[in-house]
């Protein structure tokens, strides 16, 4: 008993705390029209409530090796679920402009530790099951954007925006206890050592490479909903879209890692998601109301090879 409960204490714990990675983004687009109508925030201000998490999520990914060194991988990751639990609790206390700007950077900066330090865990961890569990990672990340999207605009009518924003503290909390009731596996303390990935060439290729295809993702699930919106649907409508299609990624997340392993060259599978992305962008921009729900899924084809 104690064998399988250890086998399966990691992906449960991982699950948990990627669940986490997406709220703080995807809960603010079916909200974005009433959150400009009530804090005063310009179009250009309320762009950098997802662009600030956005560019702090990338830059974090350079300060790899710092946070490793000085907190370890595990508590690493601890530390990036707190933070982001912190900032959907100031949103809900503090409803305001200045508020939701410090707060999309602080979620900002705890989605980039967790980012930054889960894909090495699992791949020490994982073993022959590493590429399993990063499904299971990606599709977890998917799975919380789902809830965020479909349930904002619900809590939103009947106890108010900073409401919707704040509650996803809830699932933050889960995912700390999780984690650190954890297993710490050797190595994941502070002298874990970190690749100077910056100096190496393939690895700015890869930057570019994935750093193109998760900007127009990231673009996707943070202005799906005002897109539809400006276009005449309700919050409720644009964010059960958005829920909806990204359904569709987890359940193609919950496939991909069923055989990911088995799977020794995965270009095929690349192109084939990066070219539904690109057919899905074209979509949005010449029939955005006709191709609407083709659109969103074939834009959000991002499966758990492309991560």
């Amino acid at each position: 008993m104690s064998a399988i409960l250890d086998r399966w204490a990691f992906p449960a714990a991982m699950a948990l705390v990627a669940i986490n990675l997406r709220p703080a983004l995807a809960a603010m687009g079916p909200l974005l029209d009433v959150i400009e109508h009530d804090t005063g925030l310009s179009d250009s201000g309320a762009s950098l409530l997802t662009s600030l998490p956005v560019a702090l999520m990338g830059g974090g990914l350079l300060a790899t090796g710092w946070i490793k060194r000085w907190l370890g991988a595990h508590r690493g990751v601890a530390m990036g679920v707190m933070l982001i639990g912190c900032a959907c609790v100031a949103r809900w206390l503090w409803p305001g402009a200045l508020a939701l700007l410090a707060t999309a950077a602080l979620s900002g900066l705890g989605i980039a530790m967790v980012q930054a330090l889960m894909p090495a865990i699992i791949r020490q961890r994982g073993g022959q099951r590493s590429a399993g569990l990063m499904g299971l990672y990606s599709t977890a990340i998917m799975g919380g954007a789902l809830m965020a999207s479909t349930v904002a605009p619900w809590v939103e009518r009947g106890w108010g925006w900073a409401t919707a924003l704040g509650v996803w503290s809830v699932p933050a909390v889960i995912g700390v206890i999780a984690w650190s009731g954890c297993p710490q596996a050797p190595g994941q303390g502070p002298s874990f050592a970190a690749l100077a990935v910056h100096r190496q060439p393939r690895g700015w290729l890869l930057l570019a490479f994935f750093g193109l295809g998760t900007g127009a993702y990231t673009l996707v699930l943070a202005w799906l909903p005002p897109f539809y919106l400006q276009l005449g649907w309700s919050a409720t409508a644009s964010g059960a879209m958005l829920g909806v299609v990204t359904l569709a990624e987890v359940v193609a997340g919950i496939g991909v890692s069923l055989w990911i392993d088995r799977l020794p060259d995965r270009r095929p599978a690349l192109f084939l998601a990066l070219g539904a992305s690109l057919a899905g962008l074209a979509c949005l921009i010449w029939a955005p109301l006709a191709l609407a729900w083709p659109a969103g899924v074939l834009a959000l084809a991002r499966c758990s090879p492309c991560r």
